[in-house]
């Protein structure tokens, strides 16, 4: 236990952009500072306290010889990871050389197909003149027929092996699109599509992805891009006008439109309000309300930043990356509060928040918008509600069943199972940021409790990717963080309060 505790201080110092070497003063700590380094990948920082290190022990052999193994390590490492982009970099060449030469094919096919036709055309022109003749040109005429029939034939399964090509071709450029929209490359995913819209074939996929970009351009105010790219691909003409384009996407793809509102807005569960027990022994009382299915995503936020000008890059974490349906991190408690203003206004709601340029938050319980959930309506919903499950986490008494509990990030939302009342990640992933500020629960609270008055510390619930086991296994465990904090181990979801 108090090796995995120095553990995490070490690895926390080194994550820290203020450290010094200096605050390590001998071999071992230094020693200690390269591995957590090359963990986590931080390759020239371990190679720079590997060599640190010897300035504590430089007359020792055995020091230096381990200090010059662990930097061939770094080394090999570096080496392994550049092979591996290399041999990505290659497959994608090949992916590409895969896609020219169907296209080719598909052309060949086209040219063959056309030809035919024409071919088709004159025998039947043949034929035509040939039945005019005297009957004693009437058994050429019906052989002139028969070859025409045959053209024919020979034509239509042309066209057909077209088109099986056009869709294979087609649905590999609409791979790569939702590759494009995974990472939130919304400019490679619409030329993929002005690509495979060259072949004049909408798939059903095609259609989907087509949609699904058209829906964040015109979500995040750039409506003009959404008309283009429906023009381009041949998908419909419609008025540059934000309105006009969100009918004509629920019109042009029912199904689809609700999965892309729920996918960029979030999907809300109602939970029915009760009295159960909170953190095992005090009677609350919460009324109905809705909340988030999911924690809020990078798809969510990133539509969020992008409406306003922000740059999602902001919350991300170098080393990791991004994915649309990961969990945000690195988002504060007051831009939490502000996305959830957003979020308000964009829907004609209410916002709950007033927030003062020096951060006082005022709460108008009246609203009828967005907000985060109190810590009581959490450990409510995380239980199950009024299906409360009498289970160890959120939804399962086995870990792996609700958590990715050896990860070493975050992953993808609903990934694992929900719990009774379909709502998924309250257990691991990320801690989430309640209302509350952080203070002694009341052994009598009033209906709807929503904390103690404001002053330095929120309270955030759940559990995280980066903790052990203990401090996830009951939906009842608290921890508090300063309202600044930009965690890459806190995320948020969005609650609301139901109409009485």
């Amino acid at each position: 236990m108090l090796s995995k505790i120095v553990s995490w201080l070490l690895f926390l110092m080194l994550a820290t952009p203020y450290f010094s070497w200096s605050q390590c003063n001998n071999y071992d700590c230094m020693k200690k500072m390269a591995e957590l380094a090359l963990e986590s990948g931080y390759y020239k920082k371990a190679l720079n306290l590997a060599r640190g290190a010897l300035n504590y022990d430089y007359d020792s052999k055995n020091k230096k010889d381990e200090i010059n193994a662990f930097i061939d390590r770094v080394f090999l490492k570096i080496d392994q990871n550049r092979l591996l982009a290399e041999k990505r970099e290659k497959e994608a060449v090949l992916a590409q050389k895969e896609i020219n030469k169907q296209k080719i094919n598909a052309e060949l096919a086209r040219d063959t197909a056309e030809i035919m036709r024409i071919l088709a055309d004159s025998l039947l022109k043949k034929a035509e003149m040939a039945t005019k003749e005297a009957e004693k040109n009437l058994i050429e005429a019906k052989k002139q027929t028969e070859i025409a029939d045959k053209a024919k034939l020979e034509i239509e399964i042309s066209l057909k092996k077209y088109q099986a090509v056009s869709d294979k071709i087609v649905n590999l450029y609409v791979d790569e699109v939702n590759a494009a929209i995974l990472e939130m490359n919304y400019r490679k995913a619409e030329e993929k599509l002005f690509e495979a819209a060259e072949f004049s074939h909408a798939t059903p996929a095609f259609r989907r992805a087509v949609a699904e970009v058209a829906f964040w351009w015109n979500e995040t105010k750039q409506t003009p891009f959404a008309t283009r790219l429906l023009s381009k691909t041949h998908q419909g003409s419609v008025v540059s006008e934000y309105g006009k384009v969100k009918q004509f996407l629920k019109d042009y793809e029912p199904s689809w439109s609700d999965t892309l509102q729920n996918r960029y807005f979030g999907e809300m569960i109602n939970v029915e309000g009760r009295v159960f027990i909170f953190h095992k022994s005090v009677k609350a009382e919460v009324s109905s309300f809705s909340i988030a299915q999911t924690e809020t995503t990078f798809w969510q936020y990133g539509l969020y930043c992008t409406a306003i000008g922000k740059s999602i890059l902001d919350y991300s974490e170098m080393a990791w990356g991004y994915k649309g349906n990961e969990p945000i991190i690195k988002v504060s408690w007051y831009e939490a509060l502000k996305y959830t203003n957003w979020l308000s206004e964009h829907f004609g709601l209410v916002p709950v928040y007033e927030i003062a340029p020096n951060n006082t938050v005022n709460i108008k319980n009246m609203a009828d918008g967005f907000r985060l959930p109190t810590e009581t309506e959490w450990e409510y919903a995380a239980k199950g509600g009024i299906n409360h499950q009498y289970t160890k986490y959120a939804g399962s008494n086995f870990l792996t069943d609700v958590s990715c509990d050896t990860s070493k990030r975050t992953y993808a939302v609903a990934l694992k199972k929900a719990n009774a009342l379909g709502i998924y990640d309250f257990t691991g992933n990320v801690w989430e940021w309640c209302s509350d500020w952080y203070g002694s629960y009341p052994k009598k609270p009033k209906k709807d409790y929503g904390g103690v008055k404001p002053h330095k510390r929120i309270i955030v619930r759940g559990g995280a990717w980066n903790n052990e086991v203990k401090l996830i296994t009951r939906s009842a465990y608290r921890i508090k963080s300063t309202p600044e904090a930009q965690r890459n181990d806190i995320g948020f979801r969005v609650a609301k309060s139901m109409k009485k």
